[in-house]
């Protein structure tokens, strides 16, 4: 094998292992902060939410999409668990990644819920998260630290999603009224 055929094989490895050592760097993990994202509010058009301003609040973020199979039986969960512990300030955040808006409202007229739906209109919020999977869960803290990330919905993982639950809504409230 010649020099320059070593070489390019040599920079193609190094080039390679880069990548994967970049991509992880930019994909949101447990311990990170929550970035900044911009949505539209798609039960309000007129207000925009951005995540940063949530911070004090335990937060289900949920990247979702109407074509989704296991978004159909997540739903259903996220609106009773945010019904649950609504008192203690927990909120869910549906993001939706539909290309066509109209299909997303379809959706939600065949599965109404009461927790906040957004847009996220050119997945700039889903890229800084790197959503792999639909759906693709965050359970966030009151510090607006990401503490568990769940990617599709199983019912056979509900009992791991609420552990994690009652761990950021119940230990955050309990420090943040002093016990």
């Amino acid at each position: 094998m010649n020099v320059s055929l070593k070489i390019v094989r040599f920079l193609f490895i190094i080039i390679s292992i880069s990548c994967v050592f970049l991509e992880s760097a930019w994909a949101l993990n447990v311990g990170d902060r929550v970035p900044s994202c911009l949505l539209k509010n798609m039960n309000n058009t007129t207000d925009g939410v951005n995540l940063e301003q949530l911070k004090g609040k335990p937060l289900y973020i949920d990247f979702w999409a109407s074509w989704c199979g296991p978004c159909v039986k997540s739903f259903p969960y996220m609106d009773k668990v945010e019904r649950i512990y609504k008192n203690k300030g927990f909120q869910v955040l549906a993001i939706n990644l539909d290309e066509n808006i109209e299909d997303a409202y379809e959706f939600l007229k065949k599965i109404p819920v009461g927790f906040s739906i957004l847009q996220d209109k050119g997945q700039q919020c889903a890229k800084k998260f790197d959503v792999k999977a639909m759906p693709s869960s965050y359970l966030i803290d009151r510090q607006g630290i990401v503490q568990y990330i769940h990617l599709g919905f199983r019912s056979g993982e509900v009992n791991e999603l609420e552990a994690q639950l009652e761990k950021i809504v119940n230990t955050d409230f309990d420090n943040s009224i002093g016990f």
